[in-house]
């Protein structure tokens, strides 16, 4: 608090009446200058960023007289070079072109956009694009100048280290690993600081390291920070770093390309492996506007900055971190509001897909909870809840022409899922539905909505479920599906199958569970399953093409939480897999890996403390058409011998070499012992020795005896014939 005098305000009267307190006329105390003090606003605080702009440097310098024109050529030269690149950005741009004294250019040019993220992204897109034969455009960010000109300037590519211009790596050695001769399949393990890619096949039974990250083991680092990622294809194992994330492939494992984006928790990649898509965790309320970001993965160069949606997707209604989905072709990319808006891209431009009957580029509008892509086409299935006297409505969209195939309402339900068919043919809408029983009571039902996607008009079967809960739903890769159902009194479980037919959705046949049953994992290839319970219990199932249901093999992995099966079908992997987060240390020591045969068969047994990860390595798309498909089971017998030949070499390659062994520890060991037996000779008591064995062996009373020991080494089956 300070005090002025009457004369040193002088004829300020606005001022004086500020200063002035006319509402109070007591003793100025040390609790009303607090109270005063307390009402004074916070100075502003002005923003020294300048974020929107950047600069271009090394332009050609022109003179006064042609000025306007290279201004003009200027704008025309950067909106042809971004459009050819297909980055979107608002064409009215500030350009300002800075003169000398003499109205001449100084070889530098300031762009302002409207926010940074285009600043951002045109300022990438343009860094080493051509102005003309002689001149390239060097772009720097404006608030970059200041640091770039303290630098050394002598330094050879200080501009490039800024601003590197984007990354290219071949993919010519991605797929090698298919080629091998043995087929064998591969996976990648996470364990206390160690990362390690396998090989296995089911002959050698034990898996052999391939790559440890040894190079970076050798510069004392750990090759991933984090978890480890496959692409969907296979081509690149992903490894998460504080700085971002980074891909690996190739014969030797080498590193292809990094993303550099702090804190990243979780990637996506498109189905054709050419855009990624990384989240850092942000909230939606935090509102950061670079919380997700979109890359073309073979050029490393940023497409789209998104903040974290409110709604996540998957369609279980639960919080997954789910924000965004890629369509089957990885043409598109997906998300929607909690306003009732459906945002779908194009994944070259990052740009609204355009309306065909409009031409506008606007979001969809649907009240949407939940939507899913299906697994082969671009179309979307979008589900709205019930609202009001509005029923729940299932839709299923082609994204192309935003034509609706096929809408079904559905009254009274509580909650809804979708479930898709792996290949796309068929579409399950699993809703839970209330109606009334009585005055007051209402009953639950299940209610089962079959699309057949692939045939005209879509048509719908409805199969109704009543006095049982649905559990899980799973798809095989055909056309037929299970349910594990509850029932709501005697709370007992009960298998059932169901298959699309014809005309109709038909019952197949049911068995009673005697354990819990919390997940049905179906092979790749179908007919053969595993049920997962609760407590580690395992049960390797097959329903033949008759619809005959058989259990092969009973088994337990304790605490088990993860099934996978491999791509081929061959194999079906469970593990007891710890968490990353810090302090899940609990059962670290139960923690690890068992290999199984599709049949149930224990091939591999793998305990690891504190063990993270297992992840089979995908295989890209089959080239095989469907006719070929088909004929392999025709030919089975004649691939069979071929096959069997090839392991039963492997095998006689493999004894062959244990016996080596075994004769080089043999003859070794009788070595020792000739040397024993000649230092015992050159004894002076050895006859004493001989004369005393003799009398001990004649004073003990032998009996022959002969067992018969008979060991099951190998058992194969082979069908002889099928005819009746």
């Amino acid at each position: 608090m300070f005090k002025v005098t009457r004369e040193e305000l002088g004829e300020d009267i606005d001022l004086l009446e500020y200063l002035s307190d006319s509402t109070y006329d007591g003793e100025e105390t040390e609790e009303y200058i607090s109270k005063r003090c307390n009402t004074i606003e916070e100075p502003l605080t002005l923003s020294d960023s300048f974020s929107k702009s950047f600069v271009i440097f090394g332009l050609p310098c022109i003179g006064s007289d042609k000025y306007e024109r290279f201004l003009k050529a200027l704008r025309t030269i950067i909106n042809q070079t971004l459009k050819m690149m297909r980055v979107e950005y608002d064409e009215n741009f500030l350009l300002d072109v800075p003169q000398d004294e003499d109205g001449g250019t100084k070889g530098v040019a300031i762009l302002t956009f409207s926010n940074s993220f285009q600043a951002e992204t045109v300022c990438q897109a343009l860094s080493k694009a051509p102005f003309d034969k002689q001149t390239k455009f060097n772009t720097v960010m404006f608030d970059d100048v200041k640091r770039i000109i303290e630098q050394d300037e002598s330094a050879p590519g200080h501009f490039e280290t800024l601003y590197p211009p984007p990354t290219l790596f071949s993919r010519d050695d991605v797929r090698n690993w298919l080629m091998g001769p043995r087929c064998r399949e591969q996976f990648v393990i996470r364990y206390q600081s160690a990362t390690e890619i396998y090989s296995f096949d089911s002959i050698q039974r034990i898996p052999e390291l391939i790559y440890d990250g040894e190079r970076a083991k050798g510069g004392k680092r750990v090759w991933t920070d984090f978890s480890v990622q496959w692409s969907p294809m296979g081509s690149y194992l992903v490894t998460f770093h504080r700085q971002g994330v980074a891909l690996w492939g190739g014969d030797d494992w080498d590193k292809k390309i990094r993303f550099e984006h702090k804190d990243v928790k979780f990637i996506d990649f498109s189905p054709n492996e050419e855009y990624l898509l990384t989240w850092d965790g942000s909230s939606p309320d935090s509102r950061f506007d670079k919380a997700v970001k979109v890359w073309h993965v073979l050029s490393g160069r940023l497409l789209r900055c998104f903040s974290t949606p409110t709604m996540t997707l998957n369609n279980n209604g639960t919080d997954s971190g789910l924000h965004f989905l890629w369509s089957p072709t990885g043409n598109y990319l997906a998300h929607c509001s909690d306003k009732g808006e459906l945002f779908v891209y194009e994944s070259s431009t990052m740009t609204l897909v355009e309306d065909p009957a409009t031409g506008n580029k606007n979001p969809l509008k649907y009240p949407l909870q939940f939507f899913d892509w299906s697994p082969e086409e671009d179309n979307l299935s979008i589900w709205c809840p019930e609202r009001g006297d509005t029923p729940g409505r299932l839709t299923l969209l082609s994204i192309k022409n935003r034509k609706e195939l096929a809408i079904k309402n559905v009254f009274n339900v509580r909650e809804a899922s979708v479930h898709w068919q792996p290949k796309g043919q068929y579409m399950c809408l699993k809703a839970l539905v209330s109606r009334k029983a009585g005055k007051k009571a209402k009953k639950e039902y299940t209610q089962l909505e079959i699309f057949r996607v692939k045939e005209k008009n879509v048509p719908v079967d409805t199969v109704h479920i009543e006095g049982v809960t649905v559990k899980c739903l799973s798809w095989e890769s055909s056309n037929r599906f299970a349910i594990v159902v509850v029932d709501d009194v005697t709370r007992s479980q009960t298998l059932r199958f169901y298959q699309v037919n014809a005309t109709q959705t038909d019952f197949v046949c049911s068995y009673y569970l005697t354990s819990p049953v919390d997940t049905i994992k179906w092979s790749p290839l179908g007919s053969y399953f595993v049920l997962g319970g609760s407590g580690g219990n395992l049960t390797f199932c097959q329903l033949t093409n008759e619809n005959k249901f058989d259990i092969l093999q009973k088994d337990e992995h304790f605490m088990c939480n993860w099934i996978q099966w491999d791509p081929t079908g061959r194999y079906v992997t469970t593990a007891f897999q710890s968490k990353l987060a810090e302090g899940a240390y609990k059962y670290s020591t139960e923690t690890g890996f068992i290999v199984w045969s599709f049949q149930g068969r224990q091939l591999y047994n793998s305990p690891l403390e504190t063990f993270y990860q297992f992840i089979w390595r995908p295989h890209p798309p089959s080239l095989l058409s469907q006719e070929k498909f088909d004929e392999i089971p025709r030919k089975l017998k004649d691939y069979s011998k071929k096959f069997d030949a090839e392991d039963e070499a492997v095998r006689s390659e493999k004894r062959n070499i244990v016996l080596q062994k075994r004769k080089v520890n043999e003859d070794e060991f009788n070595a020792i012992l000739q040397k024993i037996q000649e230092w015992k000779v050159q004894q002076p008591l050895y006859k004493e020795w001989l004369a005393a064995k003799e009398v001990l062996l004649n004073s003990l009373q032998w009996e022959e005896q002969e067992e018969v020991i008979e060991i099951e080494l190998e058992t194969i089956q082979e069908v002889i014939s099928t005819e009746v």
